[in-house]
């Protein structure tokens, strides 16, 4: 056999074994799935969506700003422990395919970034809050120890389906995880559907001519 021949097909090899490790090393990773904090016995709460008539949270449609309506749920984070708890995160789950959260983390039960949930911190504003809209990856609110925390939290009406949906909140729940790497899953009181009003939706907006629908991400 020739010398050359068997020479050349070595370094063949040889570059095939180099080229598949740099795809290795460089290749993303898979994400994990996402796992669960331990839950605490001394959280409990209560959540209902209350209206869908306000424009607070952060909506993005193809890296556009755009209008729309929001989901308002009325929330109570009742705490039976002996140490305050601080929130870091809360996640309204939906359904297995959609929902909003406070920050912009695929970290979350969906397993994809998700809507913005904005959040007034507190109950007390009456019909005109000011709302934190934006993702954050630490909410703040603080929960006192044997007390209660009373705030609203919003989040896109065109996240579940568009411009007529409905939403009773029967088949949902808030994840509620903080600081101390606990968590709590509080599930949403079921009440009458709530239907966001088509003309002031924002379902489909026009910018700069074209037509976005904001029905997801």
């Amino acid at each position: 056999m020739n010398r050359k021949y068997v020479v050349s097909c070595a370094n063949l090899v040889l570059s095939v074994i180099f080229l598949s490790s740099l795809v290795i090393a460089f290749s993303p990773k898979q994400a994990n799935a996402y796992q669960a904090l331990p839950t605490d016995p001394d959280i409990s709460g209560t959540v209902y969506v209350v209206s869908a008539n306000e424009d607070k949270a952060l909506k993005v449609v193809n890296g556009r700003y755009i209008n729309g309506l929001d989901y308002k749920w009325y929330v109570s984070i009742n705490s039976a422990g002996s140490s305050d708890k601080m929130i870091e995160r809360m996640t309204l789950i939906h359904s297995a395919i959609e929902g909003w959260s406070t920050d912009n983390s695929a970290d979350n039960p969906i397993n994809k970034s998700l809507w913005a949930l904005g959040t007034s911190k507190s109950a007390s504003c009456g019909t005109i809050c000011q709302v934190d809209s934006y993702y954050t990856y630490i909410v703040g609110i603080t929960v006192p120890a044997k007390s209660s925390k009373d705030f609203f939290v919003y989040g896109f009406t065109g996240a579940i389906s568009g411009a007529v949906s409905l939403y009773s909140g029967d088949n949902g729940y808030l994840l509620v995880e903080f600081t101390d790497f606990t968590s709590a899953i509080i599930n949403l009181r079921p009440l009458a559907p709530i239907t966001p009003n088509p003309a002031k939706q924002g379902a489909v907006v026009t910018i700069n001519g074209s037509n976005f629908t904001a029905t997801g991400k």
